[in-house]
Order: structure tokens, then C-alpha cells, then sequence
């Protein structure tokens, strides 16, 4: 059977084990979820759309219809953004040194711009003093990233070896340019895997303050530590493509806090792990079957396994809270799923430039037809089935507790 219909159906007998849904609904169809019939605002931070149309203000507009965000970056920073290593300047009449490296020496096009979800950007750039200024349709993020303010944050990287776990052989019989996209993109993970135990940290402490129960408090402290785990294998990986150890620099917490109400909360769930997570589950999943290497195999099964769990985390908690929260919480709920899909099936993945494919699936990468159809199938199979059977369950416990409280009103004034 499918990964993503296998997912779906284990999701839906976790619902069903919460008491949220219904035997006879835990193998069925889904489609978009949208509450009121609105699809605008969100109950969570969201991920955004890639792609740009040109709008009469001069900035362009992204697919979803959203604005366009504005970010500015020194030199130095769009190089952490592409994962390169620091080191000396290079010579710009040289070329890249081994590795495939290299370091700006001008503000780049947009499409070597990236945000903190890995994106190019969309127009761009503009100069402001030793800034480089882009706009950025945001798409979704890998796995559940570290948002503030809607922005995914990583930390850049730093020549360590604390944060890479052993990795098995040499890749000398690999070409230059697909070696140095290896690395870029292990590196990627690695960065937002690191920020993945930011975000269940903060999860913990949402957890604690809307008191919710003990076994969920216990499984998001665990993911913090998976996610260490995470960070390891996918620094590891890079650091062999690389020829040198990397690990995380400093990640910055200013603005971490976030609201703390079980509908804001519920949102939030919804967006970084009911949808970002089952996604990443998936992917995982996709990248595994394609994977040759036993470095790229081992680490595939750890993630895959993991963000399942992960998953199926934040699934028992948005249960939780439409089970405690009532209308406010089923509204939110909507339409952050709502949002959240229709984000994420309009964000289209690129392929790297110049590799060798038949090396770049060996190692566990997808092209970027293949990361498009796991994310597909995650939401037409996984995702929508269940956030609709969520808010039908708890539409059907709200109409039912809404009779009761009038049954009873009736029989006090009887």
C-alpha cells in the first residue's frame, strides 16, 4: 500500500482512538477544509507560496494572492543561507574551489537568495547600503520549522564536529557539482532540524501553559531530542559531501514567545506538525525508497520513523484541543489547515542545476518532480482525509453537547 494512504489510516486510528472519531470514518476520502467558506487568516503561522506574478505597485505578488515579504541580507548572510562554508574570499577569476563552493561578491539574482524556509526569492535585489534587499514567496518548510513573526529561523553553521554523528566512506567518485549540492542540501536539513528542537521546546512550554495532559508534555520533550538526533545524522551527511565538519552557530530566541491561547496554540499545531510534519514523514518516506547509501539509508529511517511520531503528536494535540476548546478552537483549526493546504499545494519545488540524478537519488534527494508528488499524496491521502474527519468529529461532540445543554435548561424551567 501507499506510505500516504498508510499514514492516513494509521492518523485516522489514532483520531479514532482519541474518541474524536468514528469507526466507520477511518478509511474515506477528504478535500480541502474550509469552515464558513473563508480561506482567509490563519490560526497558526504559516508557510507561504513560491512563484510571482508582477503586480502594478512594482513588487510582485505570489500565486496564494498573499504580498510578498521583504528581507534584507549582507553578503556573508546569503552565503549561510546556501549552506556554503565560511573561509578566505575566493578569487572570482579562479571559480569555485573543490566542493563547488562559493562567496558573493555582489548582491546575486533572486533564485540565489534564500529565506528560512529555503526558498529563492521572487524579485530582487535591491541595494541598501551593504544590504541586499529580496521579496519572498514563503512555501512550505522542511518538517516542523522554528517560526517567529510567520518566518521560518535557523541558525547559521560553524567548522564543528560536536553535531555530526560518524558517517561510513569517502564520495571521491562523485562529480564536483553534484558533491557541492549534497552538501547544500544535507546541510539545509541540518539547519532546520536544529531549529525543529526550538520549536518542540516552545511546544512544551504551549503544552504547559494550556495544562494539557501529561503523556503530551512527555512526547514533545522527546521530539526535542529526536530532532538532536536529526540535526547529527543530517550534519554528518554534509560534512562528508563537504570534506569538512559543520555544525550549528548561536540561534537566535529574540521574539520566540508566542501566544498562548488553546485556539492560537491549536493553529500552530496544525501548521508545523499536522501538516509541515506528516509532509516531512513522507518525503522521508519518498527519499528512502530512492536511497543507496547506508550513511543517507540510516539516516531516511530514523527521520521517517520520528516525524511520523512527531506527526501523530500534533494530531492527539489538535484533538485534544477541539475536544476542550469548543467553537473558537474548530474555527482556527479550519482554517489553518484551509490555509495551510492551499499554501502548500501551490508551492512547486526546483531542481539543482548541473547534477548528476542517478548520484543525487542514490544519496536520498528527490528531483524536484518527486518531492512534488510526496507532497501531493501527503495531502490528498494523509492530511485532508483527516483534518476533515477532526472538524466533522468535532462538529458532531459540539451539536451533541449544544442538545444536551439545552435538554437540560428545558427540564430546570420544566
Amino acid at each position: 500500500m501507499h506510505h500516504a494512504k498508510q499514514l492516513g489510516i494509521r492518523l485516522a486510528s489514532l483520531l479514532f482512538a482519541t474518541g474524536l472519531a468514528s469507526a466507520s470514518a477511518i478509511i474515506g476520502c477528504g478535500s480541502e477544509v474550509s469552515e464558513g467558506g473563508s480561506t482567509s487568516g490563519s490560526g497558526g503561522s504559516g508557510s507561504g507560496s513560491s512563484g510571482s506574478s508582477g503586480s502594478s505597485s512594482g513588487a510582485p505578488m505570489c500565486f496564494s494572492g498573499d504580498a510578498p515579504v521583504r528581507q534584507c541580507f549582507t553578503l556573508e548572510q546569503l552565503e549561510n543561507a546556501l549552506n556554503f562554508p565560511p573561509g578566505e574570499p575566493l578569487d572570482p577569476d579562479a571559480g569555485p574551489p573543490d566542493g563547488g563552493y562559493v562567496m558573493f561578491t555582489e548582491c546575486p539574482d533572486p533564485s540565489m537568495a534564500r529565506n528560512g524556509c529555503c526558498n529563492p526569492g521572487v524579485a530582487g535585489p535591491e541595494i541598501e547600503g551593504d544590504l541586499c534587499c529580496y521579496y519572498f514567496c514563503e512555501g512550505p518548510c522542511c518538517g516542523r520549522a522554528f517560526t517567529i513573526d510567520g518566518h521560518a529561523r535557523v541558525a547559521d553553521t560553524t567548522e564543528r564536529d560536536d553535531w555530526c554523528a560518524d558517517w561510513s566512506s569517502e564520495t571521491n567518485d562523485i562529480d564536483d557539482v553534484t558533491r557541492g549540492a549534497l552538501a547544500d542540501a544535507w546541510r539545509a536539513d541540518a539547519q532546520m532540524e536544529h531549529a525543529s528542537v526550538a520549536s518542540f521546546a516552545r511546544f512544551t512550554l504551549e503544552l504547559l501553559a494550556l495544562g494539557a495532559p501529561a503523556d503530551l508534555v512527555a512526547a514533545s520533550q522527546l521530539a526535542s531530542l529526536d530532532e538532536v538526533e536529526h540535526a547529527r545524522l543530517c550534519f554528518a551527511l554534509a560534512s562528508r559531501f563537504s570534506g569538512q565538519a559543520h555544525g550549528p552557530g548561536p540561534l537566535d530566541m529574540a521574539g520566540a514567545l508566542r501566544g498562548t491561547s488553546l485556539a492560537e496554540c491549536a493553529g500552530f499545531a496544525v501548521i508545523e506538525g499536522c501538516i509541515g510534519e506528516t509532509i516531512a514523514a513522507l518525503t522521508a518516506r519518498a527519499q528512502l525508497d530512492v536511497a543507496k547509501d547506508e550513511d543517507a539509508r540510516r539516516a531516511l529511517l530514523r527521520i521517517a520513523e520520528d516525524e511520523e511520531a512527531h506527526a501523530a503528536l500534533a494530531w492527539r494535540f489538535v484533538a485534544w484541543a477541539l475536544s476542550m476548546g469548543g467553537a473558537p478552537v474548530r474555527a482556527a483549526v479550519a482554517r489553518a489547515f484551509d490555509e495551510g493546504m492551499r499554501k502548500v499545494r501551490a508551492h512547486r519545488n526546483a531542481d539543482a542545476v548541473g547534477i548528476d540524478e542517478v548520484a543525487w537519488r542514490h544519496f536520498g534527494r528527490l528531483t524536484a518532480a518527486e518531492m512534488d508528488r510526496a507532497t501531493a499524496d501527503a495531502l490528498e491521502e494523509a492530511i485532508a482525509p483527516n483534518a476533515r474527519l477532526l472538524l466533522e468529529q468535532a462538529g458532531t461532540i459540539a451539536e451533541k453537547r449544544t442538545r444536551q445543554a439545552l435538554s437540560a435548561e428545558s427540564n430546570t424551567f420544566a
